[in-house]
């Protein structure tokens, strides 16, 4: 059986990859309206993470609060989360990757072909 992944999990992976290295987005963490809950957390973290913890070594309380800042910052993209209860981590090959990404009018990959 193939491993799945929570939605809440999927929240966590994704604060704990921009967080700290994203030039675009790491400073709305702390500066978002609900950034005030978790300030203390925040900074713990980014210290794990600029120390090479990995995500796996992470605790369950970590990744909770990992995910709740991602679902107070990342308002728009948890709104895509609506109705999925668990993901399924899949290898894809540039022909899937090119369809799932790239609108059909640019890919040559359509109808078939």
């Amino acid at each position: 059986m193939t491993e799945t992944i929570s939605v809440p999990d999927v929240q966590a992976r994704w604060a704990y990859s921009e967080f700290v290295e994203s030039p675009n987005f790491a400073h709305h963490y702390e500066t978002q309206p609900l950034a005030f809950l978790y300030q203390r957390e925040l900074c713990g973290l980014r210290t794990k993470r600029r120390q090479g913890v990995p995500f796996s070594d992470l605790t369950p309380d970590d990744r909770y609060w990992l995910a709740l800042m991602c679902a107070s910052f990342r308002i728009v993209l948890c709104l895509y989360f609506t109705g999925i209860e668990r993901f399924c981590e899949t290898r894809l090959n540039k022909a899937q990757l090119a369809s799932l990404i790239v609108p059909p009018i640019v890919s040559a990959i359509q109808g078939g072909r």
